[in-house]
């Protein structure tokens, strides 16, 4: 009811709107890339226990 204007404040995208959701609403599917800081750290302790 509020991830519409909610969600896009944090860096989520909007990727798709079911519409008549069940009859007469919506349904808003909101992701958000992960920081590629993560993928770095894990990437450094994969290297370390090798």
């Amino acid at each position: 009811f509020q991830g519409k204007d909610f969600y896009p404040k944090f860096g989520f995208k909007e990727v798709y709107v079911k519409r008549q959701y069940p009859l007469t609403g919506t349904e808003h599917f909101f992701v958000k890339k992960l920081s590629n800081e993560i993928d770095k750290e894990a990437g450094e302790i994969l290297e370390e226990t090798e």
